[in-house]
């Protein structure tokens, strides 16, 4: 699975085309699920470990062939996706004007936990 939603042989892939191909998978796979469901539009959300992405489906992939990953500009065809929070150890919050994502507990990552660093901080 390549960053656009694509397949290669895996001698002709590249690590550009890696960046964001896990979360590409996930529009592939929303897509055809949507199309046996019936749902002509679908908003995909994706929260992993670490990050939270957002993207739209309505009857056809969209793509960017220049977009930002982690602010560094890239020139390479990938599905339009959308960061909006960080993974699951946080929480989303709105109100009347903005959206907000803060940290969901002093330890969130695995290593601290298993370290004993999360002992520390409470």
């Amino acid at each position: 699975m390549q960053s656009s939603g694509g397949l290669t042989d895996a001698m002709a892939f590249q690590g550009k085309d890696a960046i964001l191909s896990g979360p590409a998978g996930g529009i592939v796979g929303m897509a055809r699920t949507a199309e046996i469901a019936g749902q002509p539009k679908v908003i995909g959300f994706d929260m992993g470990g670490t990050s939270t992405d957002v993207s739209h489906y309505a009857g056809q992939f969209e793509r960017e062939f220049e977009t930002q990953v982690a602010g560094v500009r890239m020139r390479a065809p990938m599905m339009s996706i959308h960061t909006v929070a960080a993974g699951g150890a946080r929480s989303c919050s709105s109100t009347a004007r903005a959206f907000a994502s803060a940290p969901r507990a002093r330890a969130p990552t695995p290593a601290r936990r298993a370290t004993g660093a999360a002992a520390r901080w409470r």
